[in-house]
């Protein structure tokens, strides 16, 4: 009898704390929802007096206070529902942690209260969503005899707009840049990039002109495919002879439309002027050469007169050592003025370069003004031309300080700490000597330690040089087999992370170091040089790493809810994805390839935040987005592969 007794107490129990249980779990359901709603109203008010719309536009002091506002709106809400269920309480809620968005998986928010009853209320803002925990001591009738009362806990989480699904997508890097070398196909000069299907992302093509050629002999046009890193595909369209002689630190073009312009001599008639090929058809163009200006001379095939091309208006200007300007249509027709005499013409410091080793002509081109430098053996001539109507933009200015001339000059724009151009500059590399002049001609004398801080380009010959968005200007050391970093940012002073590069395999990817000659801008973060014997190797400007660039594109869908609806939620990049890049950017399309639905989705600096992208602000409606992701990617430093 006493048995049954027991067994009856205890089931009478058992269904009491079942019961129990049952309304815990209903209050834990009904407050979790109602606290995630109120976590999200309140937060979005905030947004909206701060006038921002997502977490990571707020500052770290504006993030805690947002999500403390959030949770005691949620936690006041919370609390509310359970007083209406039958619980009171005498004291104010416990913030145990508090970690506002956008956070990793893991962090949380947490307060707690306890009812007088002796119920505690543990209420989460988690990752996902907001969860809800009762625990309390059963109520005891009978079972007493037999056992302590239990715990009874029952928690309910409500999760953010994406209902709970996990929208996250992995993102697969196929690098389109690495390091590659192309010896023993010639020795190219500046790489041309060619984006020969505009439909896809990202460069397909790289070519290359051998500089100082002597046509007929073992020199080329190469073409090197970046996916491959090796010669373009079909056994005729690896390299192609060169069939003019071309300067020995050259300029050139290439159009959108793949046509490589470049300044060259016709050995057979000692003409000079400016030649043509296609890099679509792979063949040189219908009209390959327009003959300019006479070039008799002696001396090794580099030793041409002319130098450029530059492109303005759809026209193709060259320079001649001794001043004049050539003009070329991109149809290869002289132009309605094919020559014309700039300022310094017949200028005696000019005369009778025909040395190619002690001439060279560069230039950097601001709109429709070019501003030249030519350097001799005697110092460097600055001028500067309007290519709209052929007129100079100030008197010639000569400087005699930098001395040996030649090609060991660098040009390159001076820049302000703002990034605007403020001056054109020649760095001569085996001096070490600098020099500058204003826009509009005034000499600005040298760069205060450039100097000394590029010691270690010192060699007896240089290459070109390139500038980043005004930040920072990069001069290839030539046979020092290092490459120079200046910073305009930081008031004009070398590189806070080191004034200079070796260019050694992890950049090159090609197993040994490069003497550095020409760059190109490859994306936005990331340029490549092309050194002697036709070895590519990549810097990231802003880091000064190596890089792999990369631009990808994947749709992403909505996650659907338990009643059949959509919800945008927050995408996360793999932790093992953000562990392999340097910079990784976001931006959220409606369309493929269109434009981002709204600046705060447009190219979200994603690294820094952990890799979320915050997608509940979004139309809820739409059922499809685009994610274009961009990424800098770190390179293995023992194979260099990303």
């Amino acid at each position: 009898m006493i048995l049954l007794l027991f067994i009856a107490a205890f089931a009478t129990d058992l269904g009491a704390w079942y019961r129990q249980g049952q309304a815990q779990q209903r209050a834990a359901d009904v407050g979790s929802l109602n606290g995630m709603q109120a976590y999200d109203r309140e937060y979005k008010a905030y947004f909206e007096t701060a006038g921002v719309q997502t977490w990571t536009q707020l500052s770290d002091a504006q993030r805690l206070e947002a999500e403390r506002e959030a949770m005691l709106a949620a936690v006041s809400t919370i609390v509310g529902l359970l007083e209406t269920s039958g619980h009171s309480f005498s004291t104010a809620p416990t913030e145990v942690q508090l970690s506002p968005p956008p956070n990793s998986p893991g962090d949380q928010s947490i307060y707690t209260i306890t009812s007088d009853d002796g119920t505690v209320v543990t209420i989460t803002r988690e990752a996902d969503g907001m969860s809800v925990s009762l625990t309390a001591d059963g109520d005891q009738y009978f079972s007493n005899l037999l056992r302590d009362a239990p715990t009874i806990t029952r928690k309910s989480t409500a999760v953010l707009s994406n209902c709970g699904a996990e929208c996250t997508r992995s993102i697969e890097i196929n690098p389109p840049f690495v390091g590659f070398a192309a010896t023993g196909q010639g020795d190219g000069y500046g790489p041309l990039l060619f984006d020969k299907d505009p439909s896809s992302d990202g460069i397909e093509e790289i070519w290359a002109v051998n500089h100082h050629s002597n046509s007929g002999s073992n020199y080329n046009i190469i073409c090197m495919n970046v996916e491959t890193k090796s010669e373009c595909s079909g056994s005729s369209n690896v390299h192609f002879p060169l069939n003019y002689d071309t300067a020995n630190r050259p300029t050139e073009y290439i159009a959108p439309n793949g046509k490589i312009y470049f300044a060259a001599r016709d050995r057979g008639t000692d003409r000079s002027g400016l030649a043509c090929f296609d890099a679509a058809t792979r063949s040189y163009c219908s009209t390959p050469f327009v003959d300019l200006f006479d070039s008799t001379q002696s001396g090794w095939s580099g030793w041409i007169n002319v130098n450029g091309p530059w492109e303005y208006d759809g026209d193709l200007y060259i320079i001649t050592q001794d001043g004049q300007l050539g003009c070329v249509t991109a149809a290869m027709a002289p132009c309605s003025t094919a020559t014309q005499n700039l300022p310094a013409f017949g200028d005696s410091r000019l005369a009778g370069l025909h040395d190619g080793q002690n001439y060279v002509t560069n230039g950097e081109q601001l709109g429709s003004k070019l501003y030249i430098t030519q350097n001799t053996q005697t110092g460097v001539m600055f001028q500067c031309v309007d290519l709209s109507n052929g007129s100079s933009c100030f008197t010639p200015v000569f400087n005699n300080t930098l001395g040996n001339g030649g090609d060991d000059n660098l040009t390159f724009f001076r820049y302000d700490t703002a990034g605007n151009e403020s001056g054109i500059c020649v760095y001569n590399v085996v001096s070490g000597n600098s020099g500058c002049v204003s826009l509009s001609g005034t000499n600005l004398g040298a760069i205060s330690g450039m100097s000394s801080a590029f010691s270690s380009l010192s060699g007896n010959w240089g290459g070109d040089a390139i500038s980043w968005e005004g930040k920072r200007t990069f001069l290839a050391g030539g046979n020092s087999n290092r490459v120079g970093c200046w910073s305009w940012e930081d008031g004009g002073v070398a590189c806070p992370n080191g004034a200079t590069l070796t260019t050694d395999a992890a950049y090159t990817g090609a197993g040994s170091g490069v003497r550095p000659y020409g760059f190109a801008q490859i994306s936005e973060f990331c340029i490549i040089g092309l050194g002697h014997d036709s070895i590519f190797y990549s810097f990231n400007p802003d880091g000064f790493t190596p890089c792999v660039d990369a631009k990808l594109r994947t749709e992403i869908l909505p996650c659907t809810c338990a009643d059949g609806s959509n919800k945008w939620g927050e995408v996360r990049m793999p932790a093992e994805l953000m562990a392999k890049v340097d910079q990784m950017w976001a931006t959220i399309s409606a369309t493929d390839g269109g434009a981002a639905i709204s600046s705060d989705l447009d190219r979200v600096e994603l690294h820094n935040n952990g890799g979320i992208i915050d997608l509940r602000g979004v139309d809820q409606t739409l059922n499809k987005l685009y994610l274009t992701i961009e990424v800098n990617a770190k390179l293995d430093p023992s194979t260099g592969d990303p």
